[in-house]
């Protein structure tokens, strides 16, 4: 692998270039600094910035997993999902929407 795959290879697995592949690094690292020393200070002081570290890591978790799973859905699919979200009246709340499954029962083999 010649010098230049070394910073391109791994990006290009998670669907990024090596610039935004820096830029979501360096978000999530920040992050886990600032929550690491909020959970720290709580340690010492209880009192002080409870449930900072979970959800730190709860929001980290849907970024990074959830958040690529939705990347790497493919263009027409990600539109319709964000069209139908944006019709349900729950989408304006901020709350969470269900996605009705789908019946496959129907489609077979070729």
């Amino acid at each position: 692998m010649d010098i230049g795959g070394w910073f391109t290879a791994h990006p290009k697995t998670m669907g990024e270039t090596y610039a935004e592949h820096l830029g979501m690094a360096t978000s999530f690292g920040w992050r886990m600094v600032v929550a690491g020393t909020a959970c720290m200070l709580h340690g010492v002081l209880p009192f002080l910035f409870v449930g900072t570290g979970s959800r730190a890591v709860s929001e980290l978790h849907q970024r990074m997993i959830v958040g690529r799973s939705a990347r790497a859905l493919p263009l027409t699919l990600r539109v319709n999902l964000l069209n139908s979200q944006a019709r349900s009246s729950d989408f304006l709340s901020g709350e969470p929407t269900e996605v009705p499954a789908h019946d496959h029962s129907s489609l077979s083999a070729p």
